[in-house]
């Protein structure tokens, strides 16, 4: 990976060149700071203002959102009309002329909900671990746990999703300080990804897509395959995409030039 702002004119010139480009971002580590709490994951004033500019530009800019939140959780942290919005790593898609949600949910929602029961109750006691029960999916967050509670966690967790992945009912995850369960779908925001750019209609849209998370690498392979430029968030470590920024303030001064081109 290269350090984007090393290679600004470089990039600046591609970008000055494309005829439609779409912008595709992550919500937390990437446009708003991974909180211990993620309901107090809030995107700041001057990010909002500046998506805001963004999503002004229809004409020669799209904007998305792509998270693992519930989609309904997502657009009301972002507050924008006109955007095209992906949650639980896109198995839900809601934006200008599209309209998506995975047809095979349905049959595993029962699964999701009887697990985050469990581990509500599970956890219940424990100091600094949240469930979060997405519908479709959930997470376990344990960034404020102990260190002598993870283990207990941990068995907890798999306690409760042992039964169900046996049966190939679910699919379980680890990302940054969380543990997440999700239908067993070969679907994920690569995929997302891609049903936006052809729901767009335009020629030969350039993608930018950021992102941080291991859930984010579906998506830079995935634009690996075409012209496009993918940005990873945090430090510099193996990731399919092409650069890399430091942090969501970085983030945060990529839109600002974005805006300006």
């Amino acid at each position: 990976m290269k350090y984007l702002f090393s290679y600004w004119k470089r990039v600046e010139r591609v970008l000055k060149n494309c005829p439609h480009i779409l912008l595709l971002s992550d919500y937390d580590g990437t446009l708003s700071r991974i909180v211990p709490d993620p309901k107090k994951a809030i995107l700041d004033k001057p990010t909002r203002h500046v998506l805001k500019l963004l999503s002004n530009k229809r004409k020669r800019l799209s904007v998305s959102i792509v998270s693992g939140r519930r989609l309904s959780d997502v657009k009301r942290l972002i507050g924008l009309d006109n955007i095209y919005y992906a949650g639980n790593h896109g198995l839900e898609i809601k934006g200008p002329g599209l309209k998506y949600l995975h047809p095979s949910l349905a049959k595993f929602r029962t699964y999701i909900y009887r697990i985050a029961k469990e581990l509500s109750s599970g956890t219940g006691r424990m100091k600094g671990a949240i469930v979060e029960y997405k519908k479709e999916s959930l997470s376990l967050h344990y960034r404020r746990v102990k260190k002598e509670d993870l283990k207990r966690l941990k068995k907890i967790f798999d306690a409760s999703t042992a039964p169900y992945l046996r049966k190939r009912k679910i699919k379980v995850f680890s990302g940054k300080k969380v543990y997440e369960v999700r239908p067993p779908i070969k679907w994920n925001k690569g995929d997302a990804a891609g049903m936006i750019l052809k729901s767009l209609k335009k020629k030969h849209p350039f993608p930018v897509y950021i992102g941080d998370d291991t859930t984010d690498e579906d998506a830079f392979g995935y634009l690996k395959k075409r012209r496009s430029i993918t940005v990873f968030v945090g430090k510099k470590r193996k990731s399919k995409a092409k650069y890399y920024l430091r942090s969501p303030v970085e983030v945060g001064k990529f839109l600002v030039r974005l805006c300006r081109i």
